[in-house]
Order: C-alpha cells, then structure tokens, then sequence
C-alpha cells in the first residue's frame, strides 16, 4: 500500500469558492487513424461537438485546473506533457492540474504526436479562458440511483451492475446555475461505429456529448426564462466523468442505438436534470 501511494499527498484550503468554466473543441480538421475499425485515414464525422473541458476551482490560495477531453485515455507521457503546456502558459503548477479522459472510442488516440499537439493547444486555449472569467462561486453535491436496466455487464450477462449518478452543480453567486459535473459508470463504446478491420469508423464524441447537449438545452431553456430580466444568462458548461466503469455500458435490451439513446435522455439525462435543480449549494469550501 506504502508503494501505491507513493508520491500522492494531500493539500487543503478554505474560503469563498470562484470558479471558471471554458470548452474547446479538439475535432481534427486532417484524416485520422481511428482506434477501432479499418485502419485508415478518415474524416468523416458523426458529430464534430467533441471538446476539450476546463473546471478551475480557486479557493483562497489554492488554485487547481482540472482537464477532461473526450479521448480513449492517456499514458502518463502524454498526460504529462498536457500538463507542462499548461503550467507554463497560464502559470499553474503541474502538480495543481488535472488531466482526466471520458474514454472516448471514437476519437484518434493522444499518442498521435499531431493529436498531442492538438490537445495540448486546446487545452491551453481552454484553461486561459476559464482563468480569465473567474466569477464567485456556489457548490453543491448529489446523488442517486438510476434503475439498473440502464447498464449492463458485458462480460457477465445478468451480472453485478452500478447505476449510482453523481452530479457536482456550480452556481453564481444570484443562483444561476453555470457548471454541471455528473458522473456515470458506463463505457462510451454504444455509438462507436466500426470495431473490426472490414470497414473504417467515424469520428465523434461518443455517447455522453449527446446527453450533456440533452443536459444543457433542459436548463439553458429553463434559465433563458426563469433569469430574465434580473439575472445574466450564461450557457450552462457540462462535464462527464466515466468513474469507475468496469465492465459495465449501456444496456442493448433497449434496440439499436437511436433507441438507446432516446433512453439514455429519459433516464440519465433527466435524472442529471431533476439531481441538479434539487442539490443545495453553498458558497463556502472547507
């Protein structure tokens, strides 16, 4: 255990919350070898809304940068030289950055120095943009249980499943709710398009890009009226954490993959949806 937790340590702060919130897009404008299908160079896409996503926290002192790109994964090299990218043009420690993958499947992996280069002035991009618009913050955190027809085990039919939802909401100061984090242990492989080599796959963000849309049109729509005329309206920022998936993706009880989606927004998206507007918030952190 003393070897595992090498190098780990902990720091701490209390005080007001500010926060800031940017996405980039880091959809390639060149052919690419996907991970999955025909190895090929492609550029055909399913959807181009494919993002890097920064959250900076700052509470007193202590500033922290958290990264999440809709990518398979990274290796520590790759994860690493993100971080140096940033740190030295916004000034951030490397040890106060975050880089987090969703798991993508459909997206050409980081490994690909031209991708890596990409990534790396996105993400920069991204994290500038966020510490330039900086706003006094609220927090609150919540949780429930999805039915467990939302998933299944892909390696044992009937198997142990975890549908636990997990959502972080961010507010301003007057209430308006700017940022949702949500978490939910399920693979994004369900709109993958190609797995073997007879035919190459297209590019996109997999499935959690269609429910932080179905996410953010429910509260922007809400927000667009209930904020008018005394608050400002800003876009609500939306971030998916894979979590703890294993062996779990969304269950295929449901039909084909438009099927499957329309239940994803129905339960996931919805469950996001009411979690949020029940979560209290509160502007200290301790």
């Amino acid at each position: 255990m003393a070897k595992m937790l090498e190098g780990v340590c902990e720091e701490s702060s209390s005080g007001s919350l500010r926060v800031g919130l940017a996405s980039k897009s880091i959809a390639p404008s060149w052919p690419i070898v996907l991970p999955y299908g025909k190895q090929v160079p492609v550029l055909d896409f399913y959807s181009r809304n494919i993002f890097c996503k920064s959250i900076v926290f700052e509470v007193g002192d202590f500033k922290l940068v958290w990264l999440v790109f809709d990518v398979i994964g990274f290796r520590k090299k790759e994860a690493d030289a993100i971080k140096r990218a940033v740190s030295e043009k916004t000034g951030v420690s490397v040890e106060h950055i975050i880089v987090s993958a969703i798991h993508n499947h459909s997206y050409p992996s980081p490994r690909d120095p031209k991708i890596l280069d990409l990534l790396k002035r996105r993400a920069v991009e991204c994290v500038k943009e966020a510490l330039s618009d900086m706003f006094d913050a609220k927090i609150g955190f919540g949780k429930k249980k999805l039915p467990s027809w939302v998933n299944e085990n892909r390696r044992k039919p009937g198997g142990y499943v975890d549908t636990t939802l997990y959502v972080t909401k961010i507010c301003d100061l007057k209430g308006a709710i700017r940022g949702i984090i949500f978490v939910f242990p399920s693979h994004p492989t369900m709109l993958t398009t190609a797995w073997g080599g007879s035919h190459p796959g297209k590019i996109g963000p997999e499935w959690p890009e269609y429910v932080r849309k179905y996410v953010e049109a429910k509260i922007n729509v809400k927000q667009l009226i209930d904020l008018y005329p005394d608050v400002e309206y800003r876009d609500v920022e939306t971030v998916f954490l894979m979590g703890a998936a294993g062996d779990m993706q969304i269950s295929s009880i449901w039909g084909g993959k438009k099927e499957r989606l329309t239940m994803l927004f129905r339960t996931l998206g919805e469950g996001i949806v009411e979690l949020a507007e029940k979560t209290e918030v509160s502007d200290k952190v301790h």
